[in-house]
């Protein structure tokens, strides 16, 4: 809260802006692998095969290009927020991020597996963003508050110390909830 110095604040905006940027670089990959795997093609003939049926035919295509736009626009409100220095539009670009996040829940194992309902969707979806959110609280942590900020440590990480237990309960917990339901046997 408040003002940072202005070579805090540049990096935090770089590091958030390569967050984004790895978000959709992963997802791409993701997809060209998981659409190898549906089409049954070695990675060569895939780069030159049509993807649309399972960019449009599948419950994980659409997810892919409803994420990969979502997070587009993520990136542009970030960017304004720091070219217009309007910090409020990082709330705004939180919650869209968190809520484009949710596709990979919608479209994955925990919604299409035997066994799902909206539960472990929306467990799946806790597991991963209370993940993304502690790793990302320990990036910014590490890349732009140690280094740059002495003066701000103490109260940035007093207050990442009150969330990551938090965050780290609701990982536990989603992670245990969908373990029990997709290894029922102890066997498993």
């Amino acid at each position: 809260r408040g003002p940072l110095p202005p070579r805090v604040e540049a990096r935090f905006y770089k590091v958030v802006g390569l967050g984004v940027v790895a978000a959709l670089e992963v997802g791409i990959a993701a997809f060209v692998l998981r659409a190898e795997d549906a089409l049954q093609l070695p990675f060569g003939k895939l780069l030159y095969g049509d993807l649309s049926p399972v960019a449009s035919g599948t419950r994980f295509g659409i997810a892919f290009i409803a994420m990969t736009l979502g997070f587009a626009v993520v990136a542009a409100i970030v960017f304004l927020a720091w070219l217009l220095e309007r910090r409020a539009l990082l709330w705004a670009a939180f919650a869209l991020a968190l809520g484009f996040a949710s596709g990979l829940s919608l479209s994955g194992h925990s919604a299409a597996d035997a066994g799902s309902s909206w539960k472990s969707e929306l467990a799946d979806w806790v597991h991963l963003s209370a993940a993304c959110l502690w790793l990302g609280g320990l990036v910014q942590l590490a890349l732009v508050v140690w280094p740059l900020a002495p003066d701000l440590r103490r109260q940035a990480f007093l207050r990442y110390a009150r969330l990551a237990p938090v965050l780290i309960a609701l990982l536990v917990t989603a992670g245990v909830y969908l373990s029990i339901l997709r290894l029922p046997q102890l066997s498993d």
